[in-house]
């Protein structure tokens, strides 16, 4: 889904994800960045769901092309790059949209 920040699938795995909240289970996201984040993300977010938001846009000044290159080698994308091994899940759920 590039179009759109939400659709079909997106409100299936969201509810999926907030029955298991309700069930005492810990829930991490792994979502597209849009400039505002679905109101079901806050939501998940809000009851304690880790949300690793990827493909953000660069920041567009003169300074981008060293941004862009000491972001590509910053500890927050690692952690991106790598969110499951830091958010270290039993179970994924995977949707191609």
């Amino acid at each position: 889904m590039s179009g759109v920040p939400w659709g079909g699938s997106e409100e299936l795995w969201w509810r999926t994800a907030r029955r298991l909240q309700s069930a005492n289970h810990s829930i991490c996201v792994n979502f597209k960045w849009w400039p505002e984040p679905a109101k079901q993300l806050q939501q998940l977010s809000g009851e304690g769901a880790e949300i690793f938001y990827r493909d953000r846009p660069p920041i567009k000044d003169r300074w981008t092309w060293l941004r862009s290159l000491a972001q590509r080698f910053s500890r927050q994308n690692e952690l991106q790059n790598r969110w499951t091994e830091v958010a270290r899940p039993d179970v994924v759920l995977i949707t191609l949209g």
